[in-house]
């Protein structure tokens, strides 16, 4: 397991590598360009090497082993950026390989990636003309 944690800017890395049968995915947690406070999580992952991939599924949970699927390509992709998270929370992923003959079974799970709350708000602001 590999972890890099910085405070400014706010990123969070976490790679987890999975049985040699199984590709790793990795997540990372990163601000929104250009939104202060809004974060966003980075998915990336080797795509399945099985002839005929049609799309992906990616899973995304509060809890490990959780997962709900959150989202479905029509094309194989290997990469996803979650948008819809909330700051404070706790997220797992995980993604699948679909083909004419199902889905493949579950990548490993990438988390907890945790989402940073902003700190509150400045107090006190006083303005005087000079």
């Amino acid at each position: 397991m590999i972890r890099r944690l910085s405070i400014f800017p706010i990123v969070i890395f976490l790679a987890i590598i999975a049985s040699a049968d199984s590709k790793p995915v990795t997540g990372k947690v990163s601000n929104s360009p250009n939104i202060p406070g809004a974060h966003q999580v980075l998915l990336n992952w080797t795509q399945s090497t099985g002839s005929g991939i049609t799309g992906n599924n990616i899973y995304r949970g509060t809890a490990s082993g959780g997962e709900t699927l959150l989202y479905s390509s029509t094309t194989p992709i290997t990469t996803y950026t979650d948008t819809g998270i909330t700051n404070g929370s706790t997220y797992y992923y995980k993604v699948t390989a679909v083909s004419a003959g199902g889905e493949s079974g579950f990548s490993n799970e990438v988390g907890p990636l945790s989402i940073p709350t902003p700190p509150p708000a400045p107090t006190g602001l006083t303005g005087t003309i000079q």
